[in-house]
C-alpha cells in the first residue's frame, strides 16, 4: 500500500514535469536551447538571475552597486531569486549558462508543483488517480500560463499546497512542526506572496475548521463555549508554529519586509471609495480569467489593451464546469460544505476591491496574484465531482456554465454595435482561438460525463483531455508572448548578454549609460555586473524613487531620463553607443568631451564605449545651499542644475546648521536658475533656452571640479573617498540614502543628511577622508531571530514528539 501512495508521488511529477517539457521543448529545439519570452521575462528574470549569480559568488551580497544607482541587494533581489531553491540549483553553473538553465528549471518548478498540489489533493480522495487528474488542473492553470513570463511567480505556485498540507496535519494528525516548516520555505521563498497567504490560511481555517465545529455543536454536543475555547487554543498552537516559521526565514524575511514598508508602491493605500466596486471592463476580464484560456497579458486580445493584474484562474479544459457543479449542489442541499463556503467567499473577494486588496495589505494596485489559491480549491472541488459524479447533477450547472460563458461573448460581441461604442475585440483570431477552446473544453466535458459510463475509459479520456489542454493553453501562451515580441531567442540573448561581454572598467570610476534609452530598461549591464544609471527593477532602493520624484518624474518600475545635468550629478562617466566615432562627432554638442575607449563586437551588435573625461567624480562639495521651496519652484527641466548648483536642504532643523557653514544661494543666481527676472524664459527662444541650460551645466560642472574626491573607493558594505576642501563644506555623494549607512569623517561618526533621496555630510577645511560603512538594515535582527527560531522549532518538535510516543503507550496499555 505503501509502495501505491509513493508511486503516485512519483507519478504526479512526471506527468506535470511531461506536460510542461512538451508546452516548453519546441521553443527550446528552436532556438538552440535557450528560452525566453517578452518583455518582463527577457528584461528582468535573465539580468536579475545573472546578477544574483555573480553578486552571490562575488560577496556582492549587501549594497550592490549594480542594481540601478545602487540598492539593498537582498530587499532588492529577495521578491525575485533569493529564496528560492530552484534559483540555488543553477549556482554551480556560470551566470552566462542561465539562458540555457531557464527552460529546464522552469520545467521542474511544474513538477514541484504538481506533487506538491498531489500531495495536498489525495488528502481528499480514496481514488489518487483523480488527485494526479487535479494537481494537472492546479499546475497548468490559467495563472501559471498567464504568468509564465514572471518566471518567480511559479515558485510560490509550487511551495503554496504545502502550507495547507501543513494545516491539515496539524489539525487532524497531531503532527507537530508541519505548519512552522511549511510557513518557513514559503516566507522564505517570497514574503510579499506569504503575506496574501496568511490571509488565506485565516479564511481556509475559519472555514475548514472553526466554523463546521462550531456549527456541530450548537445542534447538540458539549457546548459553544467548550468549542471556542479549544478552538481558540487550535489558534494559538496554529499562531506559534507560524511565528516559529517565520523566525527560521527571518534571514530574508526581515530585511526584506523592512525594504518593502518604505516602499511606496507597496504602502499605497486603497482609497475607501475606490474599494466597493470594479470598473465594467475589470468585470469582464474577471469573468473571461476565470472562464476562458487565458492570454499573454501584455497584448490582450479583448476588453483591454494589457492588464498585468494576473487575474487568470482558468482550469485546462473543464473551466468552471465542475466548480459550478460542486457548489450549485451543495447550495441546493444546504450542506454547510466547508469547500463551498470557502469558494464562494473567494469569489465575493474576486469581485469586491477592498476585499481583493486584502490579500496584499489593502495596496490599490489591483494585482490578482492571489488566484494561484483559488485555483488550489476549485481543482480540489472538481476533483470530488469527477470522484463522485454519480451524486452530482450536471444540467442546471451546465446551463449556468454557458449561460455567463455566452454572456461573455454576446457581450463583447453585440452590446458595442448596439451602442455604437468602440469594438472590444482588438485580436479577432486570438479571441476566436480563446474563446473556442474554453467553449470546446467544456462542452468536451459534459458529454464524457453524461455519455461515457465505464469508469476507466471516462478516466483515461479526461486525462488524455486535460492533458491535451494543459500542453495546449500553455504552448499557446508562450506563442504569444513570443510573437508579441520582436527579437527572436538568439537575438535576445546576443543583445542581452553577448553584447556587453568584454566590458572594461574603472575601479568603480563613474556609472555607465546607453545613448539609446531602450538600451538602458534592459537590464543589460546587470548581466557583466556593472553600474548603469537606469534600470527595469520595481525594488530598487526607496531614495531612488524620491530622487526622481523631486524631479517631476514617475519612477514605478524603470528610471526614466532626467532634465540635463543629471547625468553629471550622477557622476555618469561612460555612455555606450551604436555611433561610431564619426556618427558621434556629428551629435557632439557644444561642451562634449566624450572620446572612445573601446569597442564591442560581435556578430549581431557593435558599441562603441564612450569615456566623458570630465565626469565629475563622485562625492563633491557645494559652495551654497537652497532651501527646499525655492528648489521646488524651479522649473522641471532644471531641477538637476539646481542639485548641481546648491545644496537643497529639506527641512528647517537642517537649515540652521548648514547656514552656519554655508551661505544661500544668491538671488542673481537663482534667478538665473529659475529663469525670472533679467533671466525670464518667456523671453527666450528654444534655442536660447536650450543654449542657455547647456552653459549653466559646464559651468556648474567647472565649479564642483574644484572640490571633488581624489579617489572613490567602494565595496559591497562600504565606500571611502578624500576630499580637500578650502573651507567647511557639506560633500555630496550621488548614492542613495539608507538607514543603513553611516559615514565617518576623519574618523568622527557623522550625521548623514538625505538630499533629494542622495546624501550629504559635512567636512572641514583641510584634507578630509570620508568613510561610509554598510549594514542591511533588519540582517542582523533576521539573523538572530532565524538561529532562535530553528532551536526553538528543534525543541518544539522533540518536545511534540516524546509527548505523542507517550500518549500512543498510554492508549496501548
Amino acid at each position: 500500500m505503501k509502495k501505491q501512495v509513493k508511486r503516485y508521488y512519483f507519478i504526479s511529477f512526471i506527468v506535470n514535469f511531461i506536460l510542461a517539457a512538451l508546452s516548453i521543448f519546441y521553443f527550446m529545439l528552436k532556438d538552440g536551447g535557450l528560452f525566453t519570452l517578452n518583455t518582463d521575462f527577457n528584461m528582468q528574470q535573465l539580468p536579475f538571475s545573472m546578477l544574483c549569480n555573480e553578486a552571490i559568488k562575488s560577496g556582492d551580497v549587501f549594497w550592490n552597486w549594480n542594481i540601478d544607482l545602487g540598492s539593498n541587494f537582498i530587499a532588492a533581489m529577495s521578491f525575485s531569486l533569493l529564496g528560492s531553491p530552484f534559483f540555488w540549483l543553477t549556482m554551480p553553473f556560470s551566470a552566462e549558462m542561465f539562458p540555457y538553465l531557464m527552460g529546464p528549471v522552469l520545467m521542474l518548478k511544474y513538477g514541484v508543483a504538481g506533487v506538491t498540489s498531489y500531495a495536498y489533493l489525495q488528502r481528499f480522495t480514496d481514488n489518487k488517480k483523480y488527485a494526479v487528474l487535479a494537481s494537472m488542473l492546479y499546475t497548468f492553470s490559467g495563472f501559471q500560463s498567464a504568468n509564465i513570463a514572471y518566471y518567480n511567480f511559479h515558485d510560490v505556485v509550487a511551495f503554496f499546497p504545502l502550507l495547507l498540507i501543513g494545516l491539515e496535519k496539524v489539525m487532524k494528525e497531531k503532527k507537530y512542526g508541519c505548519i512552522a516548516f511549511s510557513a518557513f520555505l514559503n516566507a522564505f521563498l517570497n514574503y510579499y506572496f506569504f503575506i496574501g497567504e496568511v490571509v488565506f490560511l485565516v479564511i481556509y481555517y475559519f472555514f475548514r475548521f472553526f466554523l463546521p465545529e462550531l456549527l456541530r455543536e450548537q445542534v447538540g454536543k458539549n457546548g459553544v463555549k467548550k468549542v471556542i475555547i479549544l478552538q481558540v487554543r487550535q489558534i494559538g498552537l496554529c499562531l506559534l508554529e507560524g511565528i516559529l516559521g517565520v523566525m527560521m526565514a527571518a534571514l530574508l524575511f526581515v530585511p526584506s519586509v523592512y525594504a518593502i514598508l518604505n516602499n511606496s508602491r507597496a504602502t499605497e493605500w486603497i482609497q475607501a471609495m475606490k474599494g466597493l466596486s470594479f470598473e465594467t471592463w475589470e468585470y469582464l476580464r474577471i469573468l473571461e480569467g476565470f472562464f476562458f484560456p487565458a492570454e499573454s497579458i501584455n497584448q490582450l486580445s479583448c476588453i483591454t489593451n494589457n492588464d498585468y493584474s494576473n487575474g487568470a484562474a482558468y482550469l485546462p479544459m473543464v473551466g468552471m464546469l465542475l466548480v459550478i457543479v460542486y457548489v450549485y449542489h451543495h447550495f441546493q442541499k444546504r450542506s454547510g460544505d466547508w469547500l463551498e463556503r470557502i469558494l464562494i467567499t473567494l469569489g465575493l473577494f474576486a469581485l469586491i476591491p477592498i476585499l481583493n486588496s486584502s490579500f496584499y495589505m489593502l495596496n490599490q494596485s489591483g494585482y490578482r496574484r492571489w488566484y494561484y489559491m483559488i485555483t488550489l480549491m476549485m481543482a480540489l472541488a472538481s476533483m470530488q465531482v469527477l470522484e463522485k459524479r454519480t451524486e452530482y447533477s450536471i444540467k442546471r450547472p451546465a446551463v449556468i456554465t454557458f449561460g455567463i460563458m455566452g454572456f461573455f461573448l454576446v457581450y463583447l460581441v453585440m452590446i458595442p454595435k448596439l451602442l455604437k461604442q468602440d469594438i472590444l475585440v482588438d485580436r479577432p483570431l486570438v479571441f476566436s482561438a480563446i474563446l473556442g477552446l474554453g467553449f470546446w473544453g467544456v462542452a468536451f466535458s459534459i458529454f464524457c460525463l453524461k455519455k461515457i459510463k465505464k469508469e476507466k475509459l471516462l478516466f483515461n479520456i479526461l486525462a488524455l483531455g486535460v492533458a491535451l489542454f494543459c500542453v495546449g493553453t500553455t504552448f499557446l501562451d508562450i506563442f504569444l508572448y513570443r510573437s508579441s515580441y520582436e527579437m527572436t531567442a538568439k537575438q535576445v540573448y546576443e543583445d542581452t548578454v553577448v553584447s556587453v561581454q568584454g566590458l572594461e572598467q574603472d575601479v568603480m570610476a563613474g556609472r555607465y549609460v546607453f545613448t539609446d534609452e531602450l538600451d538602458n530598461y534592459k537590464n543589460k549591464l546587470m548581466t557583466v555586473s556593472r553600474p548603469c544609471l537606469r534600470s527595469f527593477c520595481s525594488t530598487v532602493c526607496e531614495s531612488i524613487v524620491t530622487f526622481y520624484r523631486s524631479m517631476g518624474i514617475s519612477r514605478s518600475v524603470t528610471s526614466r531620463q532626467g532634465p540635463i545635468g543629471t547625468e553629471e550629478l550622477l557622476s555618469v562617466k561612460y555612455y555606450i553607443s551604436y555611433l561610431d566615432p564619426e556618427g558621434m562627432s556629428q551629435n557632439k554638442k557644444d561642451g562634449d568631451s566624450r572620446e572612445l575607449v573601446q569597442t564591442l563586437l560581435n556578430d549581431s551588435y557593435t558599441y562603441y564605449v564612450y569615456e566623458d573625461r570630465n565626469a565629475l567624480p563622485f562625492g563633491f562639495t557645494h559652495d551654497c545651499y537652497m532651501t527646499y521651496e525655492q528648489y521646488w519652484l524651479l522649473p522641471e527641466s532644471r531641477k538637476a542644475l539646481g542639485m548641481l548648483a546648491a545644496l537643497v536642504v529639506e527641512n528647517d532643523a537642517d537649515i540652521q546648521a548648514i547656514s552656519q557653514v554655508l551661505p544661500q544661494i544668491s538671488e542673481e543666481e537663482y534667478q538665473r536658475l529659475a529663469g525670472t527676472g533679467d533671466f525670464d524664459i518667456a523671453m527666450m527662444s528654444e534655442e536660447e533656452k536650450a543654449a542657455e541650460e547647456v552653459y549653466l551645466k559646464q559651468m556648474l560642472v567647472e565649479r564642483r571640479h574644484k572640490e571633488a574626491s581624489e579617489f572613490f573607493i567602494r565595496t559591497s558594505d562600504s565606500f571611502q573617498a578624500e576630499i580637500i576642501a578650502q573651507n567647511a563644506s557639506y560633500v555630496y555623494f550621488s548614492v542613495p540614502f539608507d538607514k543603513g549607512w553611516s559615514a565617518f569623517v576623519n574618523g568622527q561618526e557623522t550625521e548623514i543628511m538625505s538630499v533629494n533621496g542622495m546624501m550629504s555630510v559635512p567636512i572641514t577645511a583641510g584634507r578630509n577622508e570620508v568613510v561610509f560603512t554598510y549594514q542591511v538594515p533588519g540582517l542582523k535582527e533576521g539573523m538572530i531571530l532565524t538561529v532562535v527560531g530553528w532551536l526553538l522549532f528543534l525543541i518544539y518538535v522533540t518536545i511534540t514528539a516524546v509527548s505523542s510516543i507517550k500518549r500512543q503507550k498510554t492508549a496501548q496499555v
